[in-house]
């Protein structure tokens, strides 16, 4: 009789909050990296590869509900990145140095649902049958 809940799925369930945290560090880590060697401004680099990070490792992650994981990880994110950008201003070599923006908020929101719209097409491509095992009529 196999297990109501197996021990991998109960590891990959307390792996998931570590994985998808490191994702999110890695991921701002190299946003700013990437954003100084480009010579661009750092949150909405940072902010777009942390956001598509956090839903696609959340997805990968989880045992079990992928696409409702990712999309409540989408959600706890989205209300970080409220919290952390709503005071963003423009960077100061640019023409509107320091004035108010929601360009980094939005960037990263539109990186959160691209990572969403990843999952769900590779859920929905997972549970179509694939044309060379469908059985012919």
């Amino acid at each position: 009789m196999p297990e109501p809940f197996p021990r991998t799925d109960l590891l990959r369930w307390l792996a998931l909050p570590f994985a998808v945290l490191a994702a999110f560090v890695t991921a701002v880590i190299s946003g700013r990296m990437l954003a100084s060697g480009l010579h661009t401004w750092d949150e909405p680099t940072a902010g777009f590869l942390a956001a598509i990070s956090v839903v696609l490792t959340a997805y990968f992650m989880a045992p079990r509900y992928q696409l409702q994981i990712a999309l409540v990880v989408f959600v706890a994110g989205a209300l970080a990145a409220v919290s952390i950008l709503s005071d963003t201003t423009f960077p100061e070599g640019h023409p509107r140095a320091y004035e108010p923006t929601r360009w980094p908020l939005a960037i990263t929101v539109f990186g959160g649902v691209l990572g969403l719209a990843l999952v769900a097409m590779h859920t929905l491509l997972r549970r179509r049958p694939h044309p060379a095992k469908a059985v012919p009529s």
